[in-house]
């Protein structure tokens, strides 16, 4: 038996499975929304590398093709997560639905909620995703869907770390080495 051996990758997502990026968004779009995956802590002496909030802006076109379009990630204490979310939604603009996740029981849906009616009361348009799968059955329908070819990117100084991020991904709950934002 060969103690180091380990895993090369997860299979989940590959870089290749997206064309070359582009320089610009699809003129097509039929719908635009930014799911967000929060977090809610900052580097620490006690937790050196706390997940990061996440916010995926995509698009589908009217062929039915997806734009992975841009990716917003940062890590800030949770006061300052919604803070954050309405300065890229007024980036983002009016025809950009916000995806907000909304975890299991009380606490989950009442911060859900909060998070909504702020940005609702701002002008954004807004929706709660329930949370109830894992986060890798989730994916694998997307995961599909970029291996045959349904997904494009755009280009940014953002892809090197969202391709990397997306490569390590395994569905396993994040680690102080491997994350799953």
């Amino acid at each position: 038996m060969n103690w180091y051996v380990r895993e090369e990758e997860s299979g989940y997502f590959k870089r290749e499975w997206l064309k070359e990026p582009l320089r610009t968004a699809p003129k097509n779009t039929t719908n635009k929304v930014r799911a967000w995956d929060l977090a809610g802590s900052v580097p620490s002496e006690t937790n050196s590398n706390p997940d990061w909030t996440v916010g995926v802006l995509m698009s589908k076109d009217s062929n039915g093709k997806y734009c992975i379009e841009h990716v917003e990630r940062f890590r800030a204490r949770h006061g300052e997560v919604l803070d954050r979310i309405v300065e890229v939604a007024k980036r983002d603009g009016d025809d950009v639905t916000i995806v907000i996740p909304r975890d299991a029981g009380q606490a989950g849906a009442t911060a859900a909620a909060y998070h909504v009616g702020v940005l609702a009361d701002q002008g954004f348009r807004c929706k709660v995703q329930g949370t109830s799968k894992s986060k890798l059955k989730r994916f694998e329908p997307v995961s599909a869907s970029m291996e045959v070819g349904n997904f494009t990117i755009i280009q940014g100084d953002w892809n090197e770390t969202y391709f990397d991020e997306m490569e390590a991904f395994d569905g396993l709950a994040s680690s102080r080495t491997k994350k799953d934002d």
